[in-house]
């Protein structure tokens, strides 16, 4: 009892270190996907070995006990910092896709011409395009960053199936978008609204009656899908 005592402060150390890599492998464990774990499945092989002597060789008085935690948690906060990097990569992926789910196309609070709209709304959409291509660049240097991270085989297929992985998450994300401005469209020409005493047209028709002719402007054409 007296040697354990004089030990205390020994097995307080000891004990906090072990209590860091059961929830850092943990956490390794519980976290990764099935397309997440071919990545570094060597690296949790190597870390399940070191691991194995505190399992099923080493006590409290083995000699060896500093020199399995100190292996321990290197083994282990090293796999712990890569999938961190994989999680947050994935994360800062997925918010920047967000930013695509707004809807492209916008009314004013009053009734335009179509020339106005059509202009203001083509600005829209080139900015649009142009974040579009901001956020696929940082979307494409992030998948560059978890490969070098995770140092895989970019032809081997666990980095193909994760590449595909990656891709259902944007395709996914893309898809929202799309409905999300279908619904506002939709709610733009809903005729239900017109009934609410707020409700304002979308566009600005000009009426003129000269001579026996009423003129609209913008003109309207007659095809064989009938006026546009």
């Amino acid at each position: 009892a007296a040697d354990i005592y004089s030990k205390d402060e020994l097995y307080r150390t000891q004990i906090n270190q072990l209590d860091q890599i059961v929830y850092m492998y943990n956490m390794i464990i519980t976290s990764l996907n099935a397309v997440e774990e071919p990545l570094i499945i060597d690296s949790i092989k190597k870390m399940d070995s070191i691991l194995e002597s505190g399992i099923s060789i080493l006590q409290w008085k083995s000699i060896k006990v500093n020199d399995f935690i100190s292996r321990s948690l290197k083994i282990v906060e090293d796999v712990y910092k890569v999938v961190n990097k994989m999680k947050n990569d994935l994360q800062k992926t997925k918010d920047a896709l967000e930013e695509f789910n707004k809807p492209l196309i916008e009314r004013k609070i009053k009734s335009v011409q179509p020339d106005e709209y059509f202009t203001t709304h083509q600005a829209s959409m080139n900015q649009n395009h142009n974040n579009i291509k901001i956020i696929g660049a940082g979307i494409v240097k992030l998948i560059k960053e978890t490969n070098d991270c995770v140092k895989s085989n970019k032809k081997g297929k666990a980095w193909q199936e994760y590449q595909e992985y990656i891709n259902d998450v944007m395709i996914e994300s893309i898809s929202k978008a799309i409905c999300t401005s279908l619904k506002t469209l939709n709610e733009f020409v809903d005729m239900n609204k017109k009934r609410d005493l707020n409700y304002y047209p979308w566009f600005e028709i000009n009426v003129q009656l000269v001579k026996d002719k009423i003129l609209f402007y913008p003109e309207f054409q007659e095809n064989d899908d009938g006026l546009s």
